[in-house]
């Protein structure tokens, strides 16, 4: 195996796609453009029958060490970010998420029911004026 890929397909299974930089196309005429990322191509009919294995489904069924871990990292991050104790219920939180919630929309429709001030906006110049 591939020394903490749990992926089931060992290195020597798979083809990389690897550049050193990841190639970019900009479109000449807006100046938008896209960013190719790097992907993995199963070497054999049994390699790509692993590789399909390979869901965020499936993961999550799993439930690997790592990503239990992440979990909790990011909930107890998001409670220190609201100013909520971590060791919340998911009831406590989804009461507490209802709760902000109405306090928002109460808001919202007192600010909808006021006339709304026009922002003042600059002047264009000439090459923004299609």
């Amino acid at each position: 195996m591939d020394g903490g890929n749990d992926s089931g397909i060992s290195r020597q299974h798979r083809r990389p796609v690897v550049a050193l930089h990841r190639p970019q196309t900009v479109d000449a005429k807006t100046g938008v453009g896209t960013v190719r990322y790097p992907r993995l191509e199963p070497k054999d009919a049994d390699c790509a029958a692993k590789l399909k294995k390979r869901t965020l489904t499936n993961l999550y069924n799993e439930r690997p060490a790592w990503l239990d871990l992440s979990h909790k990292k990011l909930d107890a991050a998001v409670a220190t970010a609201y100013g909520w104790p971590a060791d919340l219920t998911d009831e406590a939180i989804l009461e507490k998420l209802l709760s902000l919630n109405l306090e928002r929309a109460t808001e919202e429709a007192k600010s909808a029911k006021q006339p709304q001030k026009l922002k003042a906006q600059r002047e264009k110049l000439e090459h923004e004026i299609i």
